[in-house]
């Protein structure tokens, strides 16, 4: 970032007051523009206003009395604008000239370089902290300050920033930023998001989903959670003009797909998920299916008996899935199966340890 300069200078420090007020007002509202008659005009009383104060004093430095010129410079170049063509061009050529011969040119262009040294400092934390509030919005909330500062600096019309999410581990970030055109301020377009090969992948040559884009600007905003699980293969639910959509990645199309949406809660229902008898639960599981994630539920069988299973809308959009933690399709018609035969032994063996023992073959008696 751009130092200011060491404030030995009253003059210069006053100045410099209304230049960070501007490009923070310019920043913070992109539809400013710093040549605008407003602006000029509040430059203007600024500038006579620094010099109404310092007026008869004695006790100038150098460096003061040498912006005091600059003020004043500047105040005849802001009048200037309103005259015609041909007496700004007039005007600036003999006051280039007068100024080079009174050897006061060197002063003019040190004090234009400090005051665009810090316009450009100011409008790096101004867009670095506005970015920053976007991005948090969006989901991202580890902000990579440095990075944004390194890059605003250089001005660029465009760049891009590759971000890394400790809560989206499987997940590899593209995010996108933009000028706009002839403003101060930088805007966080979109990102992309892609989900990660593991070494087994790139061992197996396994395809994997290519990038997927989210624009900040055009349809529906996805967060960075939900584009996540749209990267990784589940699907999410969003409302387009009052219409329930679920979109997932459909591995040919950096946008994905959409399709009309399915009844969700009632897809739930038939399973026996425990947490769908509770109000509260059941709200809480259908949020988290509906943004793409899954969850773990608890299943219950005739008896008491419980198994823990994880669930997920599936990603042809047939409805819900139980799976394993590993990923694993989870059988519920199979294990049910299992676990009747697995109860019917257990009952079997139970009765056989009720039956009475004949005392000469010492083995069980058959009924």
């Amino acid at each position: 970032m751009a130092s200011e300069p060491t404030m030995d200078n009253r003059l210069l420090e006053a100045l410099l007051l209304h230049t960070k007020q501007e490009v923070a007002y310019r920043v913070n509202n992109p539809a400013a523009r710093k040549n605008d008659p407003q602006s000029r005009q509040l430059e203007l009383d600024h500038y006579h206003s620094v010099l109404e104060a310092f007026r008869g004093r004695r006790n100038l430095t150098r460096a003061e009395r040498s912006t005091r010129r600059y003020l004043r410079h500047a105040i005849r170049q802001n009048k200037l604008r309103g005259k015609p063509l041909l007496y700004q061009w007039a005007y600036r050529v003999t006051s280039w000239i007068v100024s080079v011969l009174l050897l006061r040119r060197s002063g003019i262009v040190r004090h234009r370089r400090e005051l665009a040294g810090v316009e450009q400092g100011t409008a790096v934390q101004q867009n670095v902290h506005r970015l920053g509030n976007q991005l948090r919005e969006a989901g991202f909330n580890q902000v990579p300050e440095q990075a944004l500062q390194e890059r605003l600096r250089h001005r660029l019309p465009r760049f891009d920033l590759r971000y890394a999410d400790p809560e989206h581990p499987k997940t590899d970030f593209i995010l996108h930023f933009q000028k706009l055109s002839g403003a101060d301020a930088y805007f966080f377009a979109g990102f992309d998001a892609i989900d990660r090969a593991t070494l087994q992948d790139v061992i197996k040559r396994t395809d994997t989903n290519p990038a997927m884009r989210f624009s900040m600007n055009d349809g529906p905003a996805f967060s960075a959670r939900e584009a996540a699980h749209m990267a990784g293969g589940r699907p999410v639910l969003k409302e387009v003009d009052g219409q329930p959509l679920w979109f997932r990645s459909n591995g040919s199309s950096p946008q994905g797909e959409y399709r009309p949406g399915f009844d969700l809660a009632r897809s739930a229902a038939q399973l026996p998920v425990r947490e769908m008898k509770n109000p509260t639960t059941r709200d809480n599981l259908l949020a988290a299916l509906r943004s793409g994630a899954r969850r773990e539920v608890t299943l219950q069988f005739a008896g008491g008996w419980e198994e823990k299973a994880y669930l997920s809308v599936a990603a042809d959009l047939s409805g819900v899935q139980l799976h394993t933690k590993e990923g694993k399709y989870f059988d519920l018609d199979d294990y049910m199966r299992r676990f009747s035969l697995a109860k019917q032994s257990h009952e079997k063996a139970q009765n056989q340890k009720l039956q009475p023992v004949n005392k000469k073959s010492r083995s069980r008696a058959t009924v």
